[in-house]
């Protein structure tokens, strides 16, 4: 039985999802968890589009902490403009308005990073694969 990617090696493992005979390169692209590089691919698409939804509600959280701290800062203006009594409940106001923006936009940023980080990486190695695939030689 031959790898059905690199048809001219012997095959040492069979995928656990779709069945087909994998070369020692295949199986150990995806670690050696017996899984063939099309079923990993598929898996990463799925995760890509996974990823792709947490991105967007992470810009979501951003846009509506941003808008948030925007009600938050005017809110704080206006009562700075009531009087003296008014001024620091004001900048109390602002501060803190201030404060929870920095801090929601700080951490939905690193979240947002990260989703992004991981779908170039897992659409580098949807591209690998399908490479692999076409060409029926190519290393992975």
């Amino acid at each position: 039985m031959y790898c059905f990617i690199h048809t001219d090696t012997e095959a040492a493992a069979v995928c656990k999802k779709c069945g087909k005979a994998m070369c020692h390169n295949c199986s150990a692209y995806s670690g050696n968890t017996g899984i063939c590089p099309a079923c990993r691919k598929e898996e990463f698409e799925n995760e890509r589009s996974q990823n792709y939804i947490y991105k967007k509600q992470e810009i979501k959280g951003i846009v509506v902490a941003a808008v948030i701290a925007l009600i938050v800062l005017i809110i704080g203006i206006v009562f700075m403009t009531w009087g003296d009594y008014f001024l620091y409940a004001g900048l109390i106001v602002l501060g803190v308005g201030i404060i929870v923006f920095t801090v929601i936009f700080v951490k939905k940023s690193r979240l947002l990073k990260s989703y992004i980080d991981r779908i170039v990486y897992l659409t580098q190695e949807i591209e690998k694969i399908d490479k692999a695939l076409s060409l029926g030689v190519a290393q992975i």
